[in-house]
């Protein structure tokens, strides 16, 4: 019999991903907010369970059976969570609205590594480069989340928060950084590539900045990547993403061209100018994540340009050529 799994967030992005591609002989059970068997992927079961309320919580967890838990849920609007934002100062044991970036993204990775630690499973926890403040980047595995600072969005600080609570659990947790994930289907929600094309096509694409640092993770290296960190059970914190740095503008202009489009049409813009749009959550201008150990344990992430030429392969493969963008 193959590993138990027990999923949160199974119906996100990358978890989506995750599930379809797991091992046939996994066991994958999931819980939350969404059925992802309405999407058509392969669990066992589903729990509905608000991961906002920590008595609910921990009473499931204490009946899981699954070997290994894996955490994809999150408040992810970076956006929509700044309007959550908190005073600096504000103590750290309160709690907001269910379903907050407080609760979701910061609390809830800690309560599961805790009862992880105690039972004897393994916790894999993935978090974003937007923890960190964006002055010194691409960040490596040992550098350490920022505070509260006017850089960091609430989004990233809630993320960072939880990275903490779950990181103080040792080797039965492994934290798993990525960032501007992107894939070639997910039909529920546009990704950092796939806006591009929509926009492209609509004659709406906004300037590109050329002077941010980005590091895209392809989402196929990331399962990659969960499923041995699962196998070998590895604690600790890897980073996901491209081994090159890009900015947006060259990511852009790289994407439109391997689709033959009009590269010229992504013109380059500024961080800083981008930064003065009003209700816009701060976002790190030298961020993206530096790789070590995940090359040392036989996964070799893809650059941007080797991401962007299978994602462009794959949507030919069904059906999308040049311009025509999967449906948001």
């Amino acid at each position: 019999m193959g590993l138990r799994i027990l999923v949160f967030g199974a119906d996100s992005m990358v978890g989506s991903h995750f599930v379809a591609a797991s091992p046939a002989d996994w066991d994958i059970s999931t819980a939350g907010r969404t059925d992802p068997r309405h999407d058509g992927l392969r669990v066992a079961s589903f729990d509905r369970l608000d991961l906002s309320d920590r008595g609910a919580t921990m009473s499931f967890l204490d009946r899981s059976s699954s070997d290994v838990w894996v955490n994809f849920a999150a408040r992810t609007d970076v956006d929509g969570c700044e309007r959550e934002r908190q005073p600096e100062g504000t103590p750290d044991n309160r709690l907001d609205s269910p379903g907050s970036a407080w609760n979701v993204n910061g609390l809830f990775p800690g309560w599961a590594a805790a009862r992880a630690s105690s039972s004897g499973r393994f916790l894999v926890h993935v978090s974003t480069d937007y923890v960190f403040d964006g002055t010194r980047g691409p960040y490596s595995e040992e550098d350490e989340p920022s505070g509260l600072t006017p850089l960091v969005s609430w989004y990233g600080y809630t993320k960072g928060v939880g990275e903490r609570n779950a990181s103080g659990y040792g080797s039965t947790v492994c934290i798993v950084r990525i960032a501007h994930p992107y894939r070639a289907r997910f039909p529920k929600k546009l990704d950092f590539a796939r806006a591009i094309i929509k926009q492209q096509s609509s004659g709406t694409l906004p300037r590109y900045y050329q002077d941010q640092t980005i590091t895209p993770s392809w989402i196929p290296d990331v399962t990659d990547a969960l499923q041995l960190l699962i196998h070998r059970r590895h604690g600790g914190t890897v980073h996901v993403g491209s081994p090159e740095p890009t900015s947006p503008w060259e990511f852009a202009s790289t994407l439109l061209r391997e689709l033959g489009l009009d590269a010229a049409s992504a013109a380059p813009g500024t961080f800083r100018d981008g930064a003065k749009d009003p209700g816009r959550a701060p976002r790190p201008e030298r961020g993206g994540l530096a790789l070590s150990a995940i090359d040392r344990l036989g996964v070799h992430p893809r650059s941007f340009r080797e991401g962007i030429h299978e994602l462009v392969d794959a949507l030919r493969d069904e059906g999308h050529p040049t311009s025509a963008a999967p449906p948001p």
